[in-house]
């Protein structure tokens, strides 16, 4: 029985004994593993974290285990912050390479793999440093894109281009507000590309405004156009010696500009060649009117000076004048023809051509009916003297006599015709004034210089009578 309470007693203390036994190692190996733990969390923190480890705690295992504990905390909350540190200054500078580099699908990660094996403050300042080499070339690149997008911009409100649409071409994040501005090698390039085309564009556009500007003044100077109608075109004509970088208004180079100085240049074309042929009309009437003039003066073949001018001018003016009628019928078939092709009426002066020179034709074959009625009546004047000569004899009454005087001093005061242009009853751009025209061709057609009224017969060979009887 004594034997069996031993056994037992003995058991009992084996037991405790084992039981402390494994205790003791347990507590050996949770000492051992926490000051592992914590010597490796220092040496991953770094320097600064050894004053939380300097030296070995003392006393019992409970006691050691008790002094660690705490500092093995601190060393575990230190690591979890360096480490949220460390991957936020990782998944920034992640975001920004990728940016740089284009990829999208990276910009918007958020994970990042720390090592942590070091965490010591010096690489994490590493970190850092290259994250601000990062933000300032990332600030640089957005400089360029703003730059870049203010010249864009620019230059289609001069020619009047789309600007949103460009941006969507080169790319989304641009037009978008929502959404931050790409700044990749890739986004730079193609802007810089559509910058220096649109340059290029402008450049274009502006020779040729300035060429077609050109060009429309020089017709202008030709058809001696109106001034109301030059001022509808000053916002080009102000371009044509501009510099191309000073050129910045909105809409000066944009097509439909480029397009209406073209139709206005084909317009002054078409019109040129009906001008020219004005131009001859207007000179074919001013040699009429110096021919009308010299055919009227009496002492057109006297000796002087610069009579074998004039004579060599009224042949001239006499083929000249005969080809009057085949000029205006010609003029009118162009005006028609201009007229049908442009759906409008030609105006010259502000007026219808067409009605000019409608006008002009009637009043000139008034005209001309005037010219054959006076020289009916001086062929009748004449047949008239020459069968009073032969009545009467070749002796000059006293009415011829006062008659020759008369000629005599109207035409020395009258004189010939000058070589200078005799100004046409057209008006400055050649429109005839049909009234000035048509009464002052009247007053000098019906009666000529040298008309001299004459009594009707019965009373003419009584009068004759007189005259020559004692």
């Amino acid at each position: 029985m004594l034997l069996q309470l031993e056994q037992e007693c003995l058991d009992v203390y084996r037991r405790k004994v084992d039981h402390a036994s494994k205790y003791k190692a347990e507590l050996h190996q949770l000492l051992a593993d926490a000051e592992a733990e914590a010597a490796n969390l220092v040496a991953a923190l770094g320097e600064r974290a050894l004053n939380a480890w300097s030296e070995k705690p003392k006393g019992t295992l409970e006691e050691q285990i008790s002094i660690i504990k705490p500092v093995l905390e601190d060393l575990r909350r230190r690591r979890e912050e360096r480490v949220k540190e460390f991957s936020d200054v990782q998944s920034h500078i992640v975001r920004i390479c990728a940016e740089i580099a284009g990829n999208t699908q990276l910009s918007n990660t958020t994970d990042s793999q720390v090592d942590e094996r070091d965490l010591t403050v010096k690489k994490l300042g590493e970190l850092k440093s290259h994250l601000q080499e990062l933000l300032k070339e990332k600030n640089l690149r957005l400089q360029k894109v703003d730059g870049q997008l203010n010249s864009i911009h620019e230059l289609s409100t001069v020619m009047l281009i789309d600007f949103y649409e460009i941006m969507s071409e080169i790319h989304p994040s641009l037009v978008d507000s929502t959404k931050s501005k790409s700044i990749s090698n890739d986004t730079l390039a193609r802007l810089a590309g559509k910058v220096h085309s649109l340059k290029q564009e402008k450049q274009q556009r502006l020779q040729k405004i300035q060429e077609l500007g050109s060009t429309l003044i020089e017709l202008w100077s030709l058809m001696d156009m109106p001034l109301d109608e030059q001022k509808r075109f000053d916002r080009v004509t102000c371009l044509i010696s501009a510099p191309v970088d000073e050129v910045s208004g909105q809409g000066y180079l944009a097509l439909d500009v480029i397009e209406q100085i073209t139709k206005a240049k084909e317009q002054a074309l078409s019109r040129k060649e009906i001008l020219d042929k004005v131009e001859k009309w207007r000179f074919a009437c001013e040699e009429e009117s110096w021919l009308d003039d010299y055919e009227m003066d009496q002492n057109r073949y006297s000796a002087g000076r610069g009579v074998h001018k004039n004579l060599k001018r009224a042949e001239k003016a006499r083929l000249l004048v005969n080809k009057i009628p085949s000029l205006v019928e010609n003029l009118r078939g162009k005006v028609r023809a201009w007229e049908e092709e442009k759906r409008m009426p030609f105006l010259y002066d502000k007026v219808p051509l067409l009605e000019t020179l409608e006008e002009y034709t009637v009043l000139r074959q008034e005209r001309e009916e005037e010219k054959r009625r006076s020289r009916e009546q001086k062929r009748l004047q004449e047949q008239l003297a020459t069968e009073q000569e032969t009545l009467f004899g070749s002796k000059p009454s006293p009415l011829r006599l006062l008659n020759m005087k008369k000629q005599s001093i109207q035409g020395a005061n009258a004189g010939t015709p000058t070589g200078r242009r005799v100004s046409t009853p057209t008006p400055r751009h050649g429109v005839l004034a049909g009234k000035e025209r048509k009464d002052g061709g009247r007053a000098a057609m019906v009666i000529p210089v040298n008309y001299v009224a004459l009594p009707k017969d019965d009373s003419l060979s009584r009068n004759n009578s007189e005259l020559v009887s004692p």
